[in-house]
């Protein structure tokens, strides 16, 4: 139930990550882990890298929805703007 309520919380999260691209909008590599965590971290929610559920690398600017296992059986979904410097 306390998992439930933190995920809650965490489910109405939108972060933001600013990343170098190159003239064509790029990335030089995919958005990593620790850059996530630190976005969420920003927003004042401590979570632990092991807690990601990353579908595929972040490797385009844009909006994507990623999972955040708060539980063995609770998922909180937040979203993350991938856009450039």
């Amino acid at each position: 139930k306390e998992a439930e309520e933190y995920a809650k919380k965490l489910s109405g999260l939108s972060c933001t990550v600013s990343v170098e691209v190159n003239d064509l909008e790029k990335l030089y590599g995919a958005v990593s882990e620790t850059e996530i965590i630190k976005a969420i971290k920003d927003e004042g929610f401590e979570i632990d890298k092991k807690a990601l559920v990353l579908e595929k690398p972040l490797e385009e600017l844009g909006i994507f929805e990623i999972g955040i296992k708060v539980h063995p059986e609770v998922v909180a979904k937040i979203k993350i703007w991938v856009t450039k410097k």
